[in-house]
């Protein structure tokens, strides 16, 4: 569960992102969506915490993962490394 709200996030801010490139986006718009990255950004790192917190917990305890390596990942199916399929 933790890993799917952390992949939500991910989504959620990769729209953002590729609206803030769109041609034809207005000063006021890039603003509002620079603000709108930053607080999602916050949300990704708690989110990050508490999937560590639970793949920890669980036993055998999954890989952990940081900020650094979320920055990393180009595409959201390399999330599907960390689900136990």
């Amino acid at each position: 569960k933790a890993l799917d709200n952390l992949e939500r996030l991910l989504v959620a801010q990769i729209f953002e992102m590729s609206r803030l490139n769109v041609a034809g986006t207005g000063y006021k718009m890039r603003k509002h969506l620079a603000n709108a990255l930053k607080i999602c950004s916050k949300s990704i790192q708690l989110a990050i915490e508490v999937y560590n917190k639970a793949a920890a917990e669980l036993s055998p305890s999954r890989q952990s993962i940081s900020w650094d390596e979320v920055l990393d990942y180009t595409y959201l199916s390399e999330f599907d490394i960390l689900r136990d399929t």
